[in-house]
């Protein structure tokens, strides 16, 4: 690419492919790498990004005859990596039942402090509190 950096105010009229023709850039995919090399950051020109397709999505359910993304999915970036999932907006809330399920002795080994059996007993007990 051989373009001078001289500063050229745009006219009425001008176009990638007239300035890339004034400039004798190859094209105006050229010229735009150029101007977003060299130029500020507020005057980005916005390249044209064809829109990819998610790998690893989970098939069992559509939303609007879509499949749905998950922390797995991935996506290929046009400009190189990959695009993945870091936060979703779900939460997971136990249920009265599977705290009762729970295995007392795996659960001390996610959380040492706290005496589960204690904890399923108190909530077995309350009928009244939401879970």
């Amino acid at each position: 690419m051989n373009i001078s950096r001289s500063v050229h105010v745009v006219q009425k009229g001008d176009t990638l492919n007239s300035l890339a023709e004034k400039f004798a850039t190859k094209d105006e995919a050229h010229l735009r790498a150029f101007h977003n090399l060299y130029c500020p950051l507020e005057d980005l020109l916005e390249t044209e990004v064809a829109a990819g397709k998610w790998s690893k999505t989970y098939d069992k359910v559509k939303i609007l005859d879509k499949k749905c993304v998950t922390e797995i999915s991935e996506l290929k970036c046009s400009t190189g990596g990959k695009i993945t999932i870091l936060k979703h907006g779900q939460q997971s809330q136990s249920s009265k039942s599977q705290v009762k399920k729970a295995n007392p002795r795996e659960q001390h080994l996610y959380n040492p402090i706290m005496n589960f059996e204690e904890f399923q007993e108190e909530i077995s007990s309350k009928n009244n509190e939401a879970w």
